[in-house]
């Protein structure tokens, strides 16, 4: 009930007229197991890392709720709240309320789906186990984001995340993505452009956020760099079992780093349905940046998956990071920060109800 009397409250707020009053539906319960057997191999040649390893990984089981609190005339308001299940500990995977209408969607929640990666890279993350090294964050915390209804294909989209500010500094810690997609038959294009905090953490200058993405990394931060922006777009081209998704990121060091050169990290990924059960998946990022120590490297991934049936999904992953992206650390490399290439492999199997 308390959800859906805050939903009404924003609805008078936002001055919608109450032309007919349904009834909010049935919640659905929804959620997923999933697990991956990972083999990662020898990225060093001496110390701990010499030896390969292995392991059996919770990968990002869920249990949620989501579904309509009300209906006001031809606008909708809607709850999703999920949890993830990490080391045995629930934590807040999505949280989020708000109201979709002829005007748009407008959202709100401790935690949301991020816009740049939704409206413009978030296309090249096809596989399992592995990320696309490049990639921006799939979930952003205390965000508010408005995007338009499609007008002709065009999408547009305005997010601020980590909202905060600190009473003793009066800095403010948030972060703002402007994007937007466009779709014109089988192609898709994206454009987007995050914007950082100076004072990520609330207090200190060029400092990281608290705000973690799925790397473990601050939200502005890549591959150990504390970033001030990030610039993208991308193209994506669907056919009935085919698709290809280029996109390319230039993110931009703050002034706290030695070299504030670009980081630019080419990603592409493409699949085939080979049967309907049966998708193969490769994908292939290449990161350079000019100047002195600057961060390069290329990961290449494939993927074969299989539905076994409408709720279970196999698949079987490889991931190969070359000596470059290993010694600078690039984020989602296999083995970062080691001193040459290496190989790894990850099973994993999802059961969604």
């Amino acid at each position: 009930m308390s959800n859906k009397r805050t939903l009404l409250s924003l609805a008078v707020a936002a001055g919608l007229g109450a032309v007919s009053l349904q009834a909010s539906a049935a919640p659905t319960v929804y959620g997923d197991l999933s697990f991956a057997l990972v083999y990662t191999g020898a990225y060093t040649d001496t110390g701990a890392g010499k030896e390969s390893s292995y392991a059996l990984s919770d990968n990002v089981s869920l249990l949620g709720v989501k579904g309509e609190a009300a209906k006001i005339g031809s606008t909708s308001y809607f709850y999703d709240f999920n949890f993830i299940l990490d080391g045995g500990k629930p934590n807040t995977h999505l949280a989020v309320v708000g109201m979709d209408g002829d005007f748009g969607k407008l959202s709100i929640g401790s935690r949301v789906n991020g816009l740049f990666v939704g409206m413009v890279d978030g296309g090249t993350y096809l596989t399992n186990w592995y990320y696309t090294p490049g990639m921006s964050s799939l979930q952003v915390s205390n965000g508010i984001t408005f995007e338009t209804k499609s007008m002709s294909g065009l999408t547009l989209g305005v997010q601020a995340f980590d909202l905060a500010k600190d009473k003793t500094s009066g800095e403010t810690t948030t972060n703002y993505t402007v994007a937007g997609s466009y779709g014109m038959g089988a192609l898709t294009f994206g454009l987007g452009y995050t914007s950082y905090s100076e004072y990520a953490d609330g207090t200190t200058q060029y400092s990281a956020s608290s705000d973690t993405n799925m790397f473990g990394d601050g939200q502005n931060v890549y591959s150990g760099v504390n970033l001030k922006s990030v610039t993208g777009g991308s193209v994506a081209y669907k056919a009935d079992k085919f698709s290809v998704i280029f996109a390319y990121d230039m993110r931009k060091p703050n002034d706290g780093n030695a070299n504030t050169d670009s980081i630019n990290t080419a990603m592409l990924t493409g699949s085939y349905a080979v049967s309907p059960k049966t998708t193969l998946v490769a994908n292939y990022s290449n990161t350079d940046q000019s100047g002195t120590g600057g961060k390069k490297g290329s990961i290449i991934t494939a993927m074969v998956s299989y539905a076994a049936a409408d709720s279970i999904l196999y698949t079987f992953e490889i991931q190969n990071s070359d000596e470059d992206a290993n010694k600078s650390g690039l984020t989602g490399s296999t083995g970062a920060g080691g001193t040459k290439s290496n190989t790894g492999f990850a099973a994993g199997v999802i059961y969604n109800f």
